[in-house]
């Protein structure tokens, strides 16, 4: 049966009644949005830091002066500081010949751009003076907002070239007279005084016995046992050569040699000390106990020198020896003593001994030097020098060399010194250390490494007359020599 109209209206109606009662009954509660928490303030970000005025610095050549020889290239960078900074390169009052890179700073040329710089092309020893300016103007980072200027003098010789020269061979026996010894080494192709100047390269190469002439050639006395030395002469044109220079170099030839080759077969096995009055030179020997001598000419024995008189003193173990010319002193490594002996008697002169190292704890003395004043004595086993009042034998350990361990210098043997610098050598190293004797701090520009090169392996004592270095090998019983100066083995 169809259901009438109104009944379906109330019962829509009621139906409407009942879901809003319902929710009525059943409220629905809404989650508020969540909040951000507060962020903190944005720190601003310092500004780029800006130099100080005047950072950059530019510098060409020797203090912004350029020299060059007309005919040859020119190319010469500049020294910017800081070398970082980016900056553009610009020329103000430069000769229209020349070139200035814009972003290196290269000041350059070409040798025929050059050879048109002269308005009297044809004068030898003409000179012109090129004056401008270069300016290097920063263009990023911090160094944006700086400039910096040189102003350059740029000279110009018109010279003629040096012609070749050479020293005349020169071969000395270091033997004979003083008239066998005396030197004259001319100079091929050399030229006058008012054209060129000579000098020795470095000029603190020249001994004392060597002169150079105006002219360039040289002369002199030759010592009778200097070692073969090769030297070198600067040559400074003047005049039509000005603005040139070179160098020549000439070799002065010991026909003796300077190592001591022979003294096994002279009966010396195990050397150890050395010292020399720069006639003879005394080598202690500790197989044989004794002290032989050579002539530091042909490096014979010279028998009637020797000290024959060291084993019936007790002095079994000898090590070091040093003399002042009237005493020879000898290190014993066993009695931890160093005993004296006259040099003329060769007797044993015992009120002159140092008696006194065994209560320092030197107890390993090897190589011994004085100044006359102080007695150091190196401790092959403490990596120490020690040192001595050489009139009373008393410690000064104030004078000690305690610095040897934090070089390395591990197994201290023979020591020398100049007064300036003190020279160790070391068995185990095959090297010669170099300590200063005002702060006995290392000096290692002035080691040397050469020694085992030279097959000098096992160095023990140590002598120097200042410009050769004289170095014992006591397993191979040879003394070898070695330039002070270059380091080289001067055999």
């Amino acid at each position: 049966m169809k259901t009438p109209g109104y009944l379906s209206a109330l019962a829509a109606a009621g139906a409407l009644g009942a879901a809003v009662i319902l929710a009525c009954s059943n409220p629905v509660v809404s989650t508020p949005p969540a909040v951000p928490p507060p962020s903190e303030p944005a720190v601003p970000k310092p500004p780029e830091p800006t130099p100080p005025q005047g950072a950059l610095t530019l510098v060409y050549g020797t203090n912004n002066r350029i020299k060059v020889t007309k005919g040859k290239h020119l190319m010469v960078p500049p020294t910017l500081t800081p070398r970082a900074a980016k900056v553009k390169y610009s020329a103000e009052g430069a000769p229209d010949w020349l070139n200035i890179h814009p972003t290196l700073g290269v000041i350059s040329a070409s040798a025929r751009r050059i050879q048109g710089a002269f308005s009297s092309a044809d004068s030898p020893g003409v000179r012109q003076d090129f004056r401008f300016r270069i300016l290097a103007a920063g263009t990023k980072g911090a160094y944006a907002k700086q400039s910096v200027t040189a102003d350059l003098v740029l000279t110009v010789h018109n010279s003629v070239p040096l012609p070749g020269m050479s020293y005349v061979a020169q071969t000395v026996s270091g033997a004979g007279n003083d008239a066998a010894r005396r030197i004259w080494v001319g100079l091929s192709g050399g030229l006058p005084a008012s054209q060129a100047d000579y000098t020795f390269e470095p000029p603190s190469s020249k001994p004392a016995w060597l002169s150079i002439g105006r002219t360039g050639i040289i002369s002199g006395r030759f010592p009778r046992y200097h070692c073969s030395t090769t030297y070198t002469v600067k040559v400074t044109g003047k005049g039509i050569y000005a603005g040139e220079t070179g160098n020549v170099t000439f070799t002065l030839l010991n026909a003796n040699g300077c190592d001591f080759s022979s003294i096994r077969d002279f009966g010396s096995i195990q050397p150890k000390g050395i010292w020399s009055d720069g006639t003879t030179m005394w080598v202690a020997d500790r197989n044989y106990e004794r002290i032989y001598a050579y002539s530091m000419i042909t490096k014979t024995r010279d028998g009637a020198k020797d000290f024959d008189t060291i084993s019936a003193a007790g002095n079994t173990w000898p090590e070091g020896i040093w003399s002042d010319g009237t005493t020879m002193w000898v290190a014993d490594v066993v009695d931890d003593k160093i005993y004296a002996y006259s040099m003329s008697t060769k007797a044993y002169d015992s009120a002159k001994d140092f008696n006194t190292l065994s209560a320092a704890g030197n107890d390993s003395p090897k190589g011994i030097w004085s100044d006359g004043t102080t007695m150091w004595v190196a401790d092959e086993v403490d990596d120490k020098i020690y040192a001595y009042s050489m009139s009373t034998k008393a410690r000064e350990s104030a004078k000690d060399f305690d610095t040897l361990s934090a070089a390395g210098n591990n197994t201290p043997t023979g020591i020398w010194s100049d007064g300036t610098t003190m020279w160790v050598a070391d068995s185990w190293d095959d090297k010669i250390y170099a300590y200063s004797m005002s702060t006995k701090a290392r000096e290692s520009a002035k080691d040397f490494d050469t020694l085992s090169a030279a097959g000098n392996r096992s160095p023990e004592g140590i002598w120097s007359d200042g410009s050769t270095m004289w170095v014992v090998d006591w397993t191979n019983d040879k003394i070898y020599a070695y330039s002070l100066r270059t380091k080289a083995h001067t055999p």
